[in-house]
């Protein structure tokens, strides 16, 4: 199975929300993602919320996962679709989508 990292830099799908003001990510072949690796994170960085790889862990559930990463909110789904919740423009947001799937495989447990 290809990871999310290779699979986005072939190809992604940056789309407009219809019911928000931000962006949604999806890869062309649904991929499912371990969300346990935020809860990791979180886990680690309890004490005092440090940051890894500028990501801060906001909420974790077993299904979404919000996060800040470089002062955006990005929801993370199981099923490996983005959300951003502010209108940072389509080439920032190409930008960090791959930079958190790259984050993704690079920490697989």
């Amino acid at each position: 199975m290809k990871s999310a990292y290779h699979m986005i830099t072939k190809k992604i799908l940056i789309e407009k929300c219809k019911t928000r003001i931000g962006y949604k990510v999806k890869l062309n072949k649904q991929n499912k993602i371990d969300l346990d690796i935020f809860k990791k994170i979180n886990n680690e960085s309890e004490p005092n919320k440090s940051k890894i790889n500028n990501i801060e862990v906001i909420s974790w559930t077993p299904i979404v996962v919000l996060i800040k990463y470089k002062e955006t909110e990005i929801a993370i789904h199981i099923y490996g679709e983005l959300h951003f919740k502010d209108n940072i423009g389509e080439e920032l947001v190409k930008e960090y989508a791959e930079e958190i799937y790259e984050f993704i495989d690079k920490y697989k447990f």
